[in-house]
């Protein structure tokens, strides 16, 4: 691991996004631009390599500047995840898919619950079908999330960022869910009294 500190570190997965990863990028790049603070990013390659998305990668590094984690063998979402996490010291953690887009202030506006002392930022997000249409948005639940209103499922969504340190307390992502990661790993959070808050 790195010694130098970041205030953000993003991981952005790019497998199956080879269609939106430009867009993800550039969205990355111009949150960290208007973020008074240091931000880290790095991509992750899980699988064998693929031209098509390397030729990708390389016209986004025109625009982004990131660090590559690549592996011939596909490890899964949360093997992914924290191989990138362990590898540099943030204070923050934002973890994307690679058809993710972020607002240019989500950094910036995720520091005001961080700085009220929130583990966990619950964000706002819209889901948009690839034609554009939007077709739901959020958060729709109360102020803060707890333990018992995750019962009937999983109401915050992978791109809420965390602190680091929570995700060393609860030692990462499990790397035995072949689905449903994130929701393991915010019941695990919530069980360690990590604060979410919007």
């Amino acid at each position: 691991m790195r010694t130098t500190r970041y205030d953000w570190h993003i991981v952005v997965l790019t497998m199956n996004a080879l269609e939106f990863l430009r867009e993800c990028l550039q969205s990355v790049q111009a949150a960290r631009s208007s973020f008074e603070g240091t931000v880290a990013v790095t991509c992750v390659q899980d699988g064998p390599p693929d031209n098509k998305l390397a030729a990708e990668l390389r016209a986004c590094r025109t625009t982004t500047s990131f660090e590559l984690i690549t592996s011939d063998t596909r490890r899964g979402i949360s093997a992914s995840r924290n191989s990138a996490i362990v590898r540099l010291h943030s204070e923050f953690v934002l973890c994307l898919d690679g058809d993710d887009k972020i607002s240019s202030d989500y950094l910036t506006s995720s520091m005001v619950p961080f700085s009220a002392g929130a583990d966990v930022v619950f964000t706002w997000r819209q889901k948009i079908k690839s034609t554009g249409e939007v077709i739901s948005e959020g958060p729709v639940r109360p102020r803060c999330i707890r333990l018992e209103q995750l019962s009937d499922g999983n109401h915050i969504h992978a791109a809420s960022p965390f602190r680091r340190n929570l995700w060393e307390r609860v030692r990462g992502y499990d790397e035995t869910m072949e689905y449903w990661e994130d929701y393991e790993f915010w019941i695990r959070c919530l069980k360690s009294a990590a604060s979410v808050e919007p």
